[in-house]
């Protein structure tokens, strides 16, 4: 990647243990994403908080062995590190125990946060962080000087339902701030449920909420079907890999994370779609959230596929 496509991108919210199979990954989506986004060459950093105990001081230590600084990763003096047990069924669909609170619940928006905000060129943020009002406020702190600071930042929304944790407010409140926005195909059915727009369209439900919240580019992902982009102009649809799929857990960031790799670098709207897709069926082959990869792994990848498929 060149110096012109290397760009700063700042994730918010919950960075855990994802506990799978009885091992520990270091985990949560905006860590998942900001580690997949430091993969395809960028300056990628996490605002979270981990507790002043074993598993935080562990984890901090594993995020830097990883490669990503801990400077906006806070330490709470009182609430527990977060982690996530995850049972993952024959079809490498995860199921998710959150256990509450955590210390990500209670992030702040600190000096130190509104001066890195101010320089990202893409801000990432999920719904899950917001379950709690102070953590749900701080992100919306943030959000904001970062839109107040440059008119071109990429706000990006990837909704991460998990139930309870999330509601209609959230979710509108949180398009508000987007430009681009990404949901799997069950969020999606279930975003259109909550909307009341059941009987909609996915073209049609899609329009709506670009129009009501200036949204310019919306993902709609499903697995190894593929995925669909909604602009104002146009839809595209763009086929999956059919793959022997370990689990999913984290394949989801990976795809937002090619996605934006290519929406920075210009490229045609098929072009980030099929790398999207690419990305999240490498991460499903692999065990855990955030298996190591270079845009050359999935070049390679990508070619095995291929002979694959006209093998058979």
């Amino acid at each position: 990647m060149t110096n012109t496509h290397r760009k700063r991108i700042v994730a918010l919210g919950e960075v855990v243990w994802d506990i799978i199979g009885g091992e520990k990954h270091v985990g949560g989506a905006p860590f998942n994403f900001a580690f997949h986004a430091s993969q395809f060459g960028h300056e990628a950093a996490i605002v979270s908080r981990v507790g002043n105990d074993p598993l935080g001081r562990e984890l901090l230590q594993s995020v830097q062995a990883m490669g990503l600084t801990c400077d906006h990763i806070q330490v709470d003096l009182s609430r527990p590190t977060g982690t996530v047990q995850i049972e993952v069924n024959l079809f490498g669909e995860p199921a998710f125990v959150i256990p509450e609170p955590a210390a990500w619940d209670y992030l702040a928006a600190t000096q130190a946060q509104h001066d890195l905000v101010r320089t990202a060129d893409v801000l990432w943020f999920g719904t899950l962080a917001q379950r709690n009002k102070v953590t749900r406020e701080a992100i919306r702190q943030l959000l904001e000087t970062a839109r107040r600071a440059r008119k071109d930042v990429l706000i990006l929304c990837d909704l991460n339902l998990r139930r309870p944790y999330y509601s209609v407010e959230i979710i509108r409140q949180s398009l508000e701030f987007s430009r681009v926005m990404r949901a799997n195909e069950d969020e999606w059915r279930l975003m259109k449920n909550m909307f009341n727009r059941g009987g909609a369209s996915d073209r049609e439900f899609a329009r709506e909420l670009m129009d009501s919240f200036g949204i310019l580019l919306i993902a709609v992902t499903r697995a190894s079907r593929g995925c669909t982009l909604y602009t104002p102009d146009a839809e595209v649809c763009s086929p999956g890999f059919v793959v022997d799929v370990v689990d999913t857990v984290g394949a989801g960031r990976a795809f937002t994370a090619a996605m934006v790799t290519k929406l920075l670098e210009g490229a045609p709207f098929a072009e980030v779609a099929r790398y999207g897709n690419l990305a999240g069926a490498y991460v499903a082959t692999q065990a855990g959230p955030t298996p190591r990869f270079t845009p050359y792994i999935l070049h390679r990848f990508e070619l095995e596929m291929e002979e694959k498929s006209a093998a058979s």
